[in-house]
């Protein structure tokens, strides 16, 4: 009898961590694609004080404050995990000593679409100051003012507030983006506090070439995005990069997108990684919370595992799904549907953001088996198309592989075959 390897693996899921023995048969290849991981910055909020006092291509903080009567800062949401509560009080000390005053600070939460944060969300995103400074969730139907039209003819409109502050300033954290190449930036501005429409529009050309997960250069929503933050005279940035721990471990202030190119390089050398060739299975984990959070966000970490695994061959995704769906419409097209081919079939007629979530779902199906280990319930997951698994069964599910890659973060991973190749 051919005695198996036992190899502990650990996964995040939610605000905790799976531990898994697999059993490897003799012969068979397993990788585990962690991240080139950093350390958190040493001495964290001198550091901070130091970039915003020597920003890049731009006065410091404090000096662009001097003479302005209103400032306004732009946050992320709750579904990503930006520790903003750590560096707004550094920001808002260096507005005060340009002579702003905390009444005339406003933070904005940059929701695009997503749903309004409640009250304690947003204390804990605002942290210590979240008393002192008014905190408010963006409106994608209320509060706009018209900006520009993009390329497709579409009319932007930004939140009002941000556009007639005389000092505009966003935080966000730079990681891999399906669409847009990387979030961070100036996708804080839009879609982050753009209108409902337009969020819909730009959303809707999904399938241009070059539109994907760690490509800048001729990704056409990309610089879409940065033509319209250049419009919206962003007057500054701070970007930082997070490791897989969620701990601060590059920090670029400054000009809109110097700043962020910077920090793309710090996430490039981290999260970019090879493999000589597809693989029999991927057992991914978003990265656990707020990645996981829901069936919605948990798909950007298919998308990364569907890079590298073979055609028809499994995806398991470990992950929490502690608030379900994530979106209505797209739990609504997704259970009208008999099949993932009718999604994509749909979408190509009509366009609906949130449907767009389940068309990438449906296409990942196409490709691979994808199976699902979360707190959704068997009655709701049997809609999906998904395949639940107890964990087990995985042991069973791999048995046969020659092949296995292990994707703890797949959210934030950006897994690539040798040649450069994207499957």
């Amino acid at each position: 009898m051919i005695k198996c390897m036992i190899k502990k693996i650990k996964i995040p899921y939610g605000r905790e961590e799976i531990e898994y023995s697999l059993n490897i048969n003799p012969g068979v290849k397993l990788k585990i694609l962690k991240p080139k991981e950093k350390n958190e910055l040493l001495n964290l909020p001198e550091k901070i004080k130091k970039e915003l006092n020597s920003p890049i291509n731009t006065l410091p903080l404090k000096n662009l404050a001097t003479d302005k009567k209103n400032v306004c800062i732009v946050i992320d949401d709750i579904t990503r995990p930006l520790p903003s509560r750590l560096i707004l009080p550094f920001v808002v000390a260096e507005i005060e000593k340009g002579g702003v005053k905390k009444e005339n600070i406003k933070i904005i939460i940059a929701l695009g679409l997503h749903r309004p944060l409640t009250a304690k969300e947003k204390e804990y995103l605002a942290g210590p100051i979240y008393q002192e400074i008014k905190v408010f969730n963006h409106n994608p139907y209320k509060n706009l003012k018209y900006l520009t039209k993009t390329k497709w003819d579409s009319k932007v409109y930004l939140n009002r507030y941000f556009l007639e502050s005389d000092l505009k300033i966003i935080i966000s954290d730079i990681e891999y983006h399906q669409l847009f190449g990387y979030g961070g930036g100036t996708k804080s501005i839009h879609p982050g506090i753009a209108d409902a429409d337009s969020i819909k529009d730009i959303h809707s050309w999904l399938d241009l070439p070059n539109v994907e997960a760690g490509v800048l250069k001729g990704n056409q929503l990309r610089e879409e995005i940065e033509r319209i933050g250049k419009i919206a005279n962003v007057d500054f940035s701070i970007n930082v990069v997070l490791n897989s721990k969620k701990e601060i471990c590059g920090i670029f202030c400054g000009e809109l997108s110097k700043a962020f190119y910077q920090g793309v390089k710090l996430v490039d050398q981290m999260y970019r990684i090879k493999i000589k060739n597809p693989v029999d299975t991927v057992i991914v984990s978003p990265g656990g919370h707020p990645r996981d959070i829901d069936l919605y966000q948990s798909q950007k970490s298919v998308e990364s595992a569907k890079k590298i695994v073979k055609y028809q061959g499994k995806i398991i995704l470990l992950a929490e799904c502690s608030e379900g769906w994530g979106s209505k419409l797209f739990e609504r097209w997704i259970k009208q549907a008999k099949n993932p081919e009718e999604i994509i079939t749909r979408i190509k007629k009509e366009f609906f953001m949130g449907a767009h979530k389940a068309y990438q779902w449906a296409k990942a199906l196409n490709w691979a088996q994808i199976y699902i280990y979360s707190k959704m319930a068997p009655s709701e997951l049997k809609h999906t198309f998904l395949q639940p698994i107890e964990l087990k069964k995985i042991n069973e599910l791999i048995k046969s592989d020659k092949n296995i890659v292990v994707l703890p973060f797949g959210t934030i991973t950006m897994p690539l075959i040798k040649q450069g190749k994207i499957i």
